[in-house]
């Protein structure tokens, strides 16, 4: 994990020189880096990039398996930190775009929908 924080920290410094700071390009190192944060248990550091990656996502909604993703990783930091409300809303999100992809987002439908039964 210690060598993905690297690398996804190292991207994005080079994807903002060449993008900008808003630029979707920069959406999955910010949720890698988030995702990272999640597994190492500490959801405070998580937060700040899912945040952003959740701006830029909500600007540019292509992907809405992606979108999901980065809701639902953004509920569990925030559920952590103790902004459950929003977390709630944000899972609820990421289970409906989840649901709308189809069934091969099925593993991801049943891991929200789980959590959303007994959130941690």
């Amino acid at each position: 994990l210690d060598e993905a924080v690297e690398h996804f920290s190292r991207s994005l410094v080079v994807l903002e020189k060449a993008v900008g700071a808003k630029h979707p390009l920069l959406i999955e190192s910010l949720f890698g880096m988030g995702r990272i944060a999640l597994a190492h248990h500490t959801p405070s550091a998580a937060r700040p990039p899912l945040e952003r990656a959740l701006a830029i996502q909500e600007q540019e909604p292509s992907d809405g398996i992606q979108l999901a993703g980065v809701r639902f990783a953004l509920a569990q930091a925030l559920w952590a930190t103790g902004e459950r409300p929003r977390a709630l809303q944000l899972a609820a999100q990421a289970r409906a775009g989840y649901a709308q992809s189809g069934p091969r987002q099925h593993k991801p439908l049943a891991e929200v929908t789980d959590w959303l039964a007994h959130p941690r």
